[in-house]
């Protein structure tokens, strides 16, 4: 019904139009220099209205030719991306699954087309290594730096971890110093850090990263207690290996105290002291020591202390045998503080007991020095003899 209306509306429309041009066509008349146009004006609209309308159309084309340019050019692209995906899937299964030659070789190719060429990159990095190629691998990581934005510390980690696995540990060390000095508070940074430098025997290195891992937390309690010991053993024996007295007590008492029951530091210590002429407060830490933790160390450091009182720390040791009446430790450290003492009698019968229970080089040589003291030449060649053949096997 509606169609039919329009249909109507539109004749009676046209009838009226026609009469109306019938009736007064009118006259239009168009010149420019030597050109004159004539016609009426019903034409002339009419050829207005259909020039509009084909310029119009071919606005349209245009229009639509460069947009199809346009959604081809996506198309492409969207089929470059996609390839690009598949390509760095396949290549990073490829990695894990040891077969660096193909995951090196997708992950490059798809590296232009894919949204994280870090991730190709890095990965390719591994790969390269895999395969013995170590300046490929630097390559791909140098290139990895400047792919994308902030990318550095995921970048020098990689290469540190590669370096590390390279046995490169100096150039290790160099990154992760570098990464530390940016990302101080990087927990990761400062656990590589502290493996190579422990690797390195970089105790020093290990001393001043202490502070930090015990803030962040890098380690558990005992491992930072292991590595703590080990860091201040090291540093504390560099201290005073050639520091002058007061140099020496003042490095001590800059250690924690809980460092002072440590026994490579008491014995390095007792050992600067000793250098100074100070058995005194030798004997007195020592004794103190030992009476806290029985210890095999200890106790030959001991005897090797000249206390101005010798006849005390002769009766000090002696009481410890009671409580230890087969530690051969004990009884060599006690016949060499009757050896110090020209106790002859008593240095011979503790050196013929601890050479009982366990032999050594050492026991015979001290007992060979007692032999000779009182007068038996042939037992102390005897001794000798016995302890070169035992330090030749």
């Amino acid at each position: 019904m509606i169609r039919l209306l329009v249909l109507i509306a539109v004749l009676l429309v046209s009838v009226w139009l026609g009469l109306m041009i019938a009736a007064s066509p009118g006259y239009v008349l168009v010149t420019y220099q030597h050109w004159v146009v004539e016609t009426s004006l019903w034409f002339g609209l009419l050829a207005l209205l259909v020039g509009f309308s084909v310029f119009y159309l071919m606005v349209r084309i245009l229009i639509g030719l460069f947009g199809a340019r346009h959604r081809l050019s996506q198309w492409m692209q969207q089929r470059r991306e996609h390839k690009a995906q598949r390509l760095t899937q396949k290549g990073l299964q490829e990695l894990a699954e040891g077969r660096w030659r193909k995951a090196e070789k997708h992950l490059m190719k798809a590296v232009d087309h894919t949204h994280a060429p870090l991730i190709n990159y890095l990965a390719a990095a591994n790969a390269a290594q895999a395969e013995g190629n170590v300046s490929r691998r630097d390559e791909y990581l140098h290139q990895a730096l400047y792919c994308s934005e902030n990318s550095e510390i995921a970048v020098g980690l990689t290469q540190a971890q590669l370096q590390l696995e390279q046995a490169q540990l100096e150039q290790s060390l160099a990154t992760l110093e570098h990464l530390h000095h940016i990302a101080p508070s990087h927990k990761h940074v400062m656990n590589l850090l502290q493996r190579v430098a422990v690797q390195l025997q970089d105790w020093h290195r290990v001393f001043d990263l202490l502070p930090a891992l015990r803030k962040y937390k890098v380690l558990d309690q005992q491992a930072l207690l292991m590595l703590e010991t080990q860091a201040y053993n090291v540093v504390f024996k560099d201290s005073i290996r050639k520091a002058s007295q007061d140099e020496v007590i003042y490095s001590w008492k800059k250690l924690p105290k809980h460092m002072h029951r440590n026994i490579d530091c008491i014995i390095a210590y007792t050992q600067a002291l000793l250098r100074h002429g100070m058995h005194k407060d030798s004997e007195k830490l020592l004794r103190s020591a030992i009476n806290h933790d029985w210890n095999a160390k200890l106790i030959r450091q001991y005897a090797k202390v000249q206390s101005p009182k010798p006849a005390k720390q002769l009766a000090t040791a002696e009481g410890w045998l009671s409580k230890y009446p087969d530690d051969a430790n004990l009884l060599i450290a006690l016949g060499q503080l009757c050896l110090h003492n020209k106790l002859w009698g008593k240095a011979q019968r503790y050196f013929e007991t601890a050479l009982a229970k366990a032999p050594s080089v050492e026991i015979l040589k001290d007992l060979g020095q007692v032999y000779e003291q009182l007068g038996y030449q042939d037992k102390a060649m005897d001794c000798y003899k016995k302890g070169l053949a035992l330090a030749i096997v």
